[in-house]
C-alpha cells in the first residue's frame, strides 16, 4: 500500500515535473532550428558535444566538420563523460 502511493507522489512531484521541462526545452529548442535551419550555433553542454562527434564519426563526416574541431572540448574531456 505504501509503495503504490510512494510511486505516484515521486512521480508527480520529482519526475513529472522534471520530464514536463525537458519536453518543453526541446520543443523550443526544435521550433527555434525550424525557423531557421541555416542558424550557426556554440553548443557549450560537453555532453552533447561528445555525442554530436558520435554521430558524425558515424556517418562519415570528414574531420573539417565544425563540431569535430570544437575548440571547447579535447578528447582527454571526453573520456571523463558518461
Amino acid at each position: 500500500m505504501v509503495r503504490p502511493l510512494l510511486s505516484r507522489v515521486i512521480w508527480r512531484f520529482l519526475l513529472k515535473p522534471f520530464l514536463d521541462q525537458d519536453v518543453e526545452m526541446i520543443e523550443s529548442e526544435q521550433r527555434t532550428y525550424e525557423g531557421d535551419r541555416q542558424r550557426r550555433y556554440v553548443e557549450v553542454n560537453p555532453a552533447i558535444i561528445a555525442l554530436q562527434r558520435v554521430i558524425l564519426k558515424q556517418d562519415g563526416v570528414q574531420s573539417s566538420h565544425p563540431t569535430l574541431q570544437s575548440p571547447h572540448v579535447d578528447d582527454s574531456e571526453l573520456a571523463s563523460i558518461p
